[in-house]
């Protein structure tokens, strides 16, 4: 979905697009075949406090999970402290299918 962002010519609310720097999972990680292998160790240091950092500088009007039904059971939104917090406080759902999960900033209509 990273794609989206220069094809629509927007500028995203943090570098961080792809949750691989904040999850440690990349694309074809042994976790295909091995539910529990831990990614934890390739979390980039510090992109925690990044994100959060951008998106208060600038809140998403959107947050997008865009795979609810696979990584996302291992890799829930609302399994980080930061993101469950800014989720159930700041955002509602405005669609949710098994190809994903919007959300909409309730501040921002």
């Amino acid at each position: 979905m990273d794609y989206l962002y220069a094809e629509a010519r927007r500028r995203p609310a943090s570098r961080y697009i792809n949750a691989a720097p904040l999850t440690g999972y990349i694309w074809r990680s042994p976790i295909r075949f091995d539910p529990n292998y831990d990614t934890a160790y390739r979390i980039l240091s510090g992109a925690w406090d990044i994100l959060q950092a951008e998106f208060q500088q600038a809140p998403p009007l959107f947050f997008v999970d865009t795979d609810p039904e696979t990584r996302a059971k291992k890799y829930p939104p609302l399994r980080y402290p930061f993101l469950k917090h800014l989720l159930e406080q700041d955002y509602e759902v405005v669609l949710a299918t098994s190809k994903g999960v919007i959300y909409r900033c309730m501040d921002r209509r």
